[in-house]
């Protein structure tokens, strides 16, 4: 028998157990986490002993729009793997004022954290909400110490990431000093086209450093 796609995860280990007994119920659970696996591969390879203390040590939460995964003023505890949805990193300054620093989305921006103040163990300016409903796997910062302590390839993991943070850092810090709004935007058709529909103008334009106004302009003259 075939699985189909109206049959949930629960009936399907239930077909799994009746028509394919040689088949272990482990198996099936790490066919469903393939996306991490490719997500994580990108970074660092882990062996399968490796792989089952991962997914042991990892917890899932599914966000609603607007619900909050990191709150601005608190130490960064935990970083995340994003599975679907789009979030943002934004700051907000004594007037009000918000600036969208960050957006994590699928396939480019899926690890979800705050770097410094997760590294230097001091309160984050950011806070990161869902944008739309997101699936995060995500790790506490004690489990997440363990595994880079204990595992060489945990840490290289770490490694990959905080570098990769970095240079999309250092990126974003040279488009907004030496590029045009009109580039910065075309620069965004480019890299982040699925975001150009799904995430509110108003943000996109904070993104960019540039008002809404400013930005429904550019899209005229484009």
């Amino acid at each position: 028998m075939l699985f189909t796609a109206e049959c949930s995860g629960e009936q399907a280990i239930r077909q799994i157990k009746v028509y394919h007994p040689i088949i272990n119920i482990i198996h099936w659970r790490r066919m469903q986490d393939d996306w991490i696996r490719e997500t994580i591969e990108k970074y660092a390879y882990l062996s399968n002993k490796e792989w089952d203390l991962f997914l042991k040590l990892a917890k899932t939460i599914i966000l609603k729009p607007k619900e909050i995964f990191f709150q601005s003023g608190e130490i960064a505890q935990k970083a995340g793997f994003l599975k679907s949805g789009i979030l943002r990193a934004y700051e907000e300054n004594e007037k009000g004022d918000i600036s969208t620093s960050y957006f994590y989305y699928i396939p480019d921006h899926e690890v979800i954290t705050l770097q410094t103040s997760f590294s230097q163990n001091i309160p984050s300016k950011h806070t990161v909400e869902a944008i739309t409903e997101c699936e995060i796997l995500y790790f506490d910062k004690t489990d997440l110490q363990f595994l880079f302590n204990a595992h060489h390839n945990f840490e290289k993991l770490g490694h990959k990431v905080a570098e990769k943070h970095y240079l999309d850092g250092s990126k974003r810090i040279s488009s907004l000093q030496t590029k045009t709004a009109k580039q910065r935007y075309q620069e965004f058709l480019t890299e982040c086209p699925a975001l150009v529909l799904q995430v509110p103008q108003n943000m996109i334009a904070s993104y960019l450093g540039i008002t809404q106004f400013t930005l429904s302009k550019i899209k005229n003259e484009m």
